[in-house]
C-alpha cells in the first residue's frame, strides 16, 4: 500500500493536442526512454520521438514532436496511447473560428471533438480563444485518461508544460500536468450527477428486480425504489436512478421500456464524492482461503486504516458459499484483514 493515493491534473484551458499533452507528461515524469522504446516496438521503419526546449509567450515548456516516415497530423503532435483514468481535467478551450482539415474547412470546436465531449462528459470552455485550441487527438487523450473535476487537493510533486506547434496572441499554447498525492483528508470531489426519477404505481411488484438491474445495464451508476402513497391513495414506487448527462436519455429509455410507465424527469444536480480504492485480501483458513475486494474510503496517510471500509457483497456471498461461513462473518473479517494489513503498513512507515 503507497502512504497517499496519486492524484493528477490536467490543465487545458489553453487548449490540448496530443504532441502538448505527450510534452507535458515527458516534462513532469514520464521516462522518455520507455516511450521511445514503446515507440520503436510498434516496428513501423521511421517512426521516432525528439523532444526540445522551447518558449510560450515568455513560458519555459516542452516540445514533443514525432517524427514519421509520412505526413504527421495537421498539429505535428503524436498519436499516443493514453494512460488508465485516475486524473482529473480542466475544461477544455473549445476556440473558435475555422481550420483546415483533410476533410475541408471546418468549424472549431471540430466535429470529432464535440462528439467525443458528448460521449465521454468532457466539458468545454467559452470559445473566445481564436482559433483551433482542442484537437480530436487532445480530446479523445482526455477522454480515456481524466474525468473532469477541480483541481484536486495535492501535495504536489512534479509540474509539466507541454508546447503546441504556435504562438497564440491571446495566452500562452501550452498544457500542463500536475502530479503529487492526495494531500485532503477524505479527498472530496465536485462534480455533477443526473438524477432520473418515475412514479409506477401499477407494476407488478415481482418485476422490480428486473428493472432495477436494466436500468443499471443501461448506464445508471445506482438505482433504488421509494415507497409511496399517489394522490388516489394508490401504493406505488419513485424509481429514482443516478447517471453521467450524457448517457441519461439511455436511461430514461430502459424505464419507459421496463416499466411502462409514461413519464420520466430528470434534473442535474452537484454532488461531492469522496476518494475510494478497492483492496483485495483473504478470508478463511490457510489453503481453503477466498479473496474477497473490501472498498475502502478515506485512504490518506492519517486516516488509512480509520475510513469506512466495506467487502464487495457479490465477493462475500461466493466466499461463504465456498467457506460454509454466514455471509455476515465473511465481511467482518475481511474488513478485519484489511485494517491489520494497514495497521502494519503504518508501524513500518514509523
Amino acid at each position: 500500500m503507497t502512504d497517499r493515493p496519486g492524484a493528477a491534473y490536467i490543465d487545458a484551458t489553453a487548449g490540448v493536442a496530443g504532441d502538448m499533452l505527450l510534452a507535458a507528461l515527458l516534462d513532469a515524469v514520464a521516462d522518455v526512454e520507455r516511450v521511445r522504446g514503446a515507440i520503436a516496438s510498434l516496428g513501423v521503419p521511421g517512426l521516432g520521438l525528439r523532444t526540445e526546449a522551447a518558449r510560450r509567450d515568455g513560458l519555459a515548456c516542452l516540445r514533443a514532436v514525432i517524427t514519421t516516415p509520412t505526413a504527421t497530423d495537421r498539429t505535428g503532435g503524436s498519436r499516443t496511447a493514453a494512460a488508465r483514468r485516475g486524473g482529473c481535467c480542466s475544461a477544455l478551450a473549445a476556440g473558435s473560428g475555422f481550420v483546415t482539415s483533410q476533410h475541408g474547412r471546418l468549424p472549431v470546436p471540430a466535429p470529432a471533438v464535440l462528439r467525443i465531449a458528448a460521449t465521454a462528459g468532457l466539458d468545454l470552455a467559452s470559445g473566445d480563444l481564436t482559433g483551433e485550441r482542442t484537437t480530436p487527438t487532445g480530446a479523445a487523450l482526455l477522454a480515456t485518461a481524466a474525468t473532469p473535476g477541480g483541481f484536486p487537493a495535492m501535495k504536489v510533486r512534479a509540474v509539466g508544460t507541454g508546447g503546441g506547434g504556435r504562438d497564440a496572441p491571446d495566452r500562452p499554447n501550452i498544457t500542463r500536468v500536475v502530479i503529487g498525492a492526495s494531500g485532503a483528508e477524505r479527498d472530496l470531489r465536485e462534480g455533477d450527477v443526473t438524477v432520473v426519477e418515475s412514479t409506477v404505481d401499477d407494476l407488478d411488484p415481482r418485476l422490480w428486480p428486473s428493472v432495477l438491474q436494466a436500468v443499471r445495464a443501461a448506464g445508471a451508476w445506482d438505482c433504488w425504489c421509494t415507497p409511496i402513497v399517489g394522490r388516489h391513495g394508490r401504493p406505488g414506487q419513485v424509481l429514482t436512478a443516478l447517471c453521467a448527462e450524457p448517457v441519461h436519455r439511455a436511461v430514461a429509455a430502459a424505464i419507459f421500456a421496463h416499466t411502462g410507465t409514461l413519464g420520466v424527469r430528470w434534473s442535474r444536480m452537484n454532488r461531492l464524492t469522496a476518494s475510494r480504492t478497492s483492496v483485495q485480501v483473504e478470508v478463511g483458513p490457510l489453503g481453503s482461503s477466498q479473496v474477497v475486494t473490501v472498498k475502502v474510503a478515506g485512504t490518506t496517510e492519517r486516516l488509512a486504516g480509520f475510513g469506512t471500509v466495506t467487502a464487495e457483497l457479490a465477493e462475500a456471498e461466493a466466499a461463504a458459499r465456498a467457506l460454509g461461513w454466514p455471509v455476515r462473518a465473511v465481511c467482518e473479517a475481511a474488513v478485519a484483514q484489511y485494517r491489520a494489513r494497514a495497521a502494519v503498513s503504518r508501524l513500518h512507515r514509523c
